[in-house]
């Protein structure tokens, strides 16, 4: 994957998936997919804490990231 290739959830399909559940920025779908987009350690400490609150988290697929 290419430098000018996007990657990650795109803008619009976050505000709207906020917008639907009324959330003023992103929802639960979103959050995971930037914290497993970015990787960092804490950010796995967290997807394991909103697992464990939230139980199976929902994973969409992210080009580059979770290849076939």
């Amino acid at each position: 994957m290419s430098l000018d290739e996007l990657c990650g959830p795109d803008l619009d399909g976050v505000v709207a998936d906020a917008n639907a559940v009324g959330l003023p920025f992103a929802s639960l779908r979103s959050l995971v997919g930037f914290k497993r987009l970015a990787g960092r350690p804490q950010d796995r400490v967290d997807l394991e804490h909103l697992q464990r609150v939230n139980g199976d988290l929902p994973i969409d697929p992210i080009p580059g990231l979770d290849n076939d």
